[in-house]
């Protein structure tokens, strides 16, 4: 098992029903990216039939209409920038410029790896409170929702990390790509 998940931007017409491995842009490990958890609400929660090579699951997954999700998260992400500027304002500008670059009709992250990593209904649960808790900057909750995506901030307007760089902060709040150059974590620096 891999524990990691991919960001999908799906051009399909309608919403896609299953994962298809070549529509993956960006890759999340050990769990789902604070800036792509900001796209998704409870109502984008799909269950999907296991992919080829799976664990033979079931699995929920998330998937949005990517106009939607792109505004949704341009509303989530606002608050959080106020509250923890130096970490949030330049990774914001990159991730909205490249979410604006994406050719898709559709916004999908595959969870496969990390619903096999518990049961669906509690990787369902989870889901729910990690979505819900995203609506609420400065509580408890939402600090968990950014300690899962391995993003951490600093006190309130301060510039701490405990990240070690700037582009391992950009990898736990954006994704990480293998094959591609990514605005906040190029290849070749």
């Amino acid at each position: 098992m891999a524990n990691r998940c991919a960001l999908l931007a799906l051009s399909a017409p309608d919403a896609p029903t299953v994962y298809d491995a070549p529509e993956g842009v960006v890759g999340g490990s050990y769990g789902i990216p604070w800036f792509w958890l900001t796209l998704f609400a409870t109502e984008d929660l799909v269950v999907w039939p296991p992919s080829d090579g799976g664990w033979g699951e079931e699995y929920t997954a998330l998937i949005a209409d990517k106009e939607v999700a792109a505004a949704r998260s341009q509303s989530r992400v606002r608050p959080a920038r106020e509250i923890w500027p130096a970490q949030i304002d330049t990774l914001a500008a990159t991730w909205f410029e490249f979410l604006g670059q994406l050719d898709a009709a559709w916004l999908a992250v595959w969870t496969e790896d990390l619903a096999a990593m518990t049961d669906d209904a509690s990787w369902r649960a989870s889901l729910i409170g990690l979505l819900t808790a995203i609506d609420h900057p400065g509580d408890e909750r939402f600090r968990n929702v950014l300690a899962q995506s391995w993003f951490e901030v600093g006190p309130r307007h301060h510039s701490e990390s405990a990240l070690s760089s700037a582009s391992g902060l950009a990898v736990a709040a954006c994704g990480y790509a293998c094959s591609v150059d990514l605005p906040w974590n190029p290849l070749h620096p």
